[in-house]
């Protein structure tokens, strides 16, 4: 048995080594540009297209969270895998845990104002600050698959409502549910936590542009950075989304506003500590705020983009 490896970023070394101790029969390489060697199967991420193309794989294993981005290049270069042969998709991957810390410390941070009161700390402004009522404080999640479920789980210990949209209907244990076109604004009207763990799909690309945003309530938070990614383009390429990103979005809000400060979102990246964070675009009046103290004042000028 024939296997051919690639990551685009991971050095093979211990990757090789793992499979070949659990695969003693099989003979496993590191794919190579030029390498056209037979193979049986193919474990790959970002895979190239000349890596598969031509090939007559009995099966292509993803090391994603899932073959969106596999599907991806298939649309666009249709001759890089053949229709039979089977593409396997991990369920997980071990991102399942951590999309449910770091759901968790979005949710928490924005409900307790963590960020608000580490920007106070920084100006050594000590005042107590409202927060929401539990019981109002409603989480909705975008995806009841795998990573959908998992994180809705993991949030049930605090108290929090629940809330879940997917393209058919689901039924969650303690989580009110929603499914298709004809109920996604009902799921948004009230949800004060958009959480998005869509697949990449032809129902669900463009998905979220920015009138579907604008359906959630005020203060409402959209948490979103690289850890999401894994779930691809369900973000609009239109509008005023497409001239902020330059294109499909690829899994975040806006990195930063256009010259003609314009644009319905803004940035998610924003720093803490110089940490890259994600975590803080809410709504306020017509437009999405960055609630980060680099943003906000502390050490750069107010976040406010309409």
């Amino acid at each position: 048995m024939e296997i051919i490896w690639y990551h685009p970023s991971q050095a093979p070394d211990r990757w090789l080594a793992g499979l070949r101790q659990r695969l003693p029969q099989a003979n496993v390489r590191y794919w190579q540009p030029g390498d056209t060697d037979p193979a049986d199967y193919a474990i790959v991420r970002s895979p190239p297209t000349e890596m598969l193309a031509g090939r007559p794989l009995k099966g292509v294993f993803a090391m994603g969270a899932g073959v969106d981005e596999i599907l991806k290049q298939l649309r666009a270069h249709p001759e890089m895998l053949a229709d039979d042969v089977p593409l396997f998709r991990l369920e997980d991957t071990g991102m399942a845990r951590q999309m449910q810390e770091y759901a968790n410390w979005c949710v928490l941070g924005w409900f307790r104002r963590f960020a608000d009161y580490r920007q106070q700390q920084q100006q050594a402004n000590w005042q107590p600050l409202d927060t929401a009522e539990r019981s109002d404080f409603t989480i909705g999640v975008l995806g009841a698959g795998v990573l959908g479920s998992s994180v809705l789980e993991s949030l049930r210990q605090w108290g929090f409502p629940l809330r879940c949209w997917s393209r058919s209907a689901k039924q969650i244990e303690g989580v009110q549910t929603f499914h298709g076109r004809d109920q996604l604004d009902a799921f948004l009207d009230g949800t004060q936590v958009l959480i998005d763990l869509l697949p990449t799909t032809p129902e669900t690309t463009n998905l979220i542009d920015e009138k579907l945003l604008r359906v959630l309530p005020q203060g409402a938070f959209f948490p979103q950075s690289g850890a999401w990614r894994a779930r691809g383009g369900s973000r609009s390429a239109g509008g005023a989304e497409q001239r902020a990103t330059g294109g499909r979005g690829a899994g975040r809000v806006p990195d930063r506003a256009t010259a003609g400060g314009s644009p319905a979102l803004v940035s998610s990246t924003c720093h803490i500590d110089a940490t890259y964070c994600g975590y803080h675009v809410a709504r306020r009046g017509d437009g999405f705020h960055c609630r980060c103290h680099t943003c906000s004042g502390a050490r750069g000028s107010a976040g406010w983009f309409s």
